[in-house]
């Protein structure tokens, strides 16, 4: 079962450092970096930071309509995911809503194989039939996964977004956000999800998230009996 954790950390050495002590204990883990996060971003240490972690790496510069720390000017934020697609991180995570209003001939500049093309609801999560049509409208950009996440208030909303993720045969992470939206995390690996987001020992990033060693141990546990 793959887990993912986020480095939401302010400065890029300490982002580094608190990676490679993440990476020490839980070697097949994938680093999201947080990249809205950081004081300052430039091509000499998002170079560093790919060159010194060794595990599959996404890049994020959140929205902060979608969770993010900081707003960057459109032009500049585009610039930046596709210096991080240059410099060779494994995933570039683009908002749908962003990506939509580029022109085809910049869409066109984004490695598809490498595109997380990501939808994130912090108030609530909609209709079945309206996350279901989200999903298909992202699907017709073809992107390496397609990312939503929910804010889950109920166990109605629970429903709505496991059924998600059993209908649905792409490349996907699909959440439920919230102490709500915990059993989304656990099982989202286990109904077909590419991976699932944790809480790692020095952030968390999302509501709801679950620490690391508590879902490495219930996956390990799951994989002796397959």
């Amino acid at each position: 079962m793959k887990i993912a954790t986020s480095i939401t950390e302010t400065d890029i050495n300490l982002a580094i450092d608190n990676a490679l002590k993440i990476m020490d204990k839980y070697p097949d883990i994938i680093i999201e970096l947080r990249a809205d996060y950081l004081d300052k971003i430039d091509e000499a240490d998002l170079s560093l930071f790919r060159k010194k972690l060794t595990s599959k790496l996404i890049f994020t510069l959140r929205e902060p309509s979608e969770g993010g720390k900081r707003q960057y000017d459109f032009d500049e934020k585009i610039k930046i995911l596709l210096l991080a697609q240059e410099l060779g991180f494994d995933l570039i995570d683009c908002e749908f809503k962003i990506f939509e209003k580029l022109q085809i001939s910049k869409q066109s500049e984004f490695d598809k194989t490498k595109l997380i093309l990501s939808y994130h609801d912090f108030k609530k999560t909609p209709l079945y039939k309206t996350i279901k049509n989200l999903y298909k409208n992202i699907k017709y950009y073809y992107p390496a996964i397609i990312k939503l996440a929910f804010a889950v208030n109920s166990s109605r909303d629970v429903k709505k977004v496991c059924k998600l993720i059993i209908s649905t045969n792409d490349k996907k992470v699909i959440i439920g956000m919230g102490e709500q939206g915990k059993m989304t995390r656990l099982l989202g690996p286990i109904l077909g999800c590419e991976f699932t987001f944790a809480a790692n020992e020095f952030y968390t990033s999302a509501p709801g998230q679950v620490k690391i060693d508590i879902l490495d141990k219930i996956y390990k546990e799951i994989n002796k009996l397959i």
